[in-house]
């Protein structure tokens, strides 16, 4: 299993260690994640899910555009000749530690790198979701006849409002980086 850790390497942008990265990490997406579940299962009319105007369906539709802007982004990024993106971030720069061949590596990130682990987790993470929404959908008419539906659409929404979430998150930190750090010295 080792071998296909490869295919993980978009999952990066949650190793990356750094104070003011935590909360895009791991604490506003739960924040925006739980009271996305409430407010759905609070609502007397509950929204559809997997319909052609339902949730599934819609964000799936915006899925296939942003789907290309993160890898155009990525790819622009990756490859911009601009001197001030391979210099170290400022302030408390985000690290990044790795293991080669049992040797501890603890990098400090260019904005370059910074950037392209972000828009590289935005692309996984986009997939994914429409990967899930696509799955969901197809399964959706079978899944209806199932008793135990109610536990496994719990299941089902809190992953996917986690993902969604996530992405929206870092997505926004993405454009902020892009509009108003990317230049600066």
């Amino acid at each position: 299993m080792r071998k296909y850790r490869h295919l993980l390497t978009p999952l990066t942008f949650l190793r990356l260690q750094s104070p003011e990265l935590r909360p895009y990490q791991s604490k506003i997406p739960p924040a925006l994640t739980f009271p996305g579940l409430a407010g759905f299962y609070l609502l007397p009319i509950k929204p559809a899910l997997f319909t052609e105007k339902g949730l599934v369906n819609t964000i799936n539709g915006l899925l296939n555009t942003l789907i290309g802007f993160y890898i155009a982004a990525l790819a622009a990024v990756a490859t911009f000749n601009n001197v001030p993106l391979d210099n170290v971030m400022k302030g408390r720069p985000p690290t990044l530690i790795t293991y080669r061949q049992g040797e501890k590596n603890e990098e400090q990130l260019t904005r370059r790198r910074f950037l392209v682990i972000l828009f590289g987790y935005c692309a996984f993470v986009s997939i994914m979701l429409f990967a899930l929404g696509v799955i969901s959908l197809l399964v959706a008419p079978s899944m209806a006849k199932a008793a135990w539906l109610p536990a496994l659409r719990l299941v089902w929404l809190t992953a996917y409002f986690a993902l969604a979430a996530s992405l929206f998150v870092v997505t926004l930190l993405g454009l902020h980086y892009l509009i108003e750090r990317m230049h600066r010295e």
